[in-house]
């Protein structure tokens, strides 16, 4: 439970980031620049999930580091669609 608990704190944290884009996008009326990547993003979101529930084995914690990544380096690009 404490490590499921974790993983839903995990959310909130990072929404204002990431759903703050989001938000915004839907805003704007501009959604067609998250749209492509949005199932990319949601999927690298709940596979973060699943693997901190996995373990806290070493590997795992670098496994979600690089899916935690991943997922700032869309919200990076996504940014720069914004601000173009």
């Amino acid at each position: 439970m404490e490590r499921l608990s974790r993983v839903h704190a995990n959310c909130f944290e990072n929404f204002p980031i990431f759903g703050g884009l989001l938000l915004l996008a839907l805003l704007l009326d501009m959604s067609h620049i998250t749209n492509p990547l949005a199932y990319a993003f949601l999927g690298l979101r709940i596979a973060q999930g699943v693997v901190h529930l996995i373990s806290k084995n070493v590997f795992f914690v670098y496994l979600r580091l690089s899916l935690f990544l991943a997922q700032l380096a869309i919200a990076i690009y996504w940014i720069s669609l914004f601000l173009k």
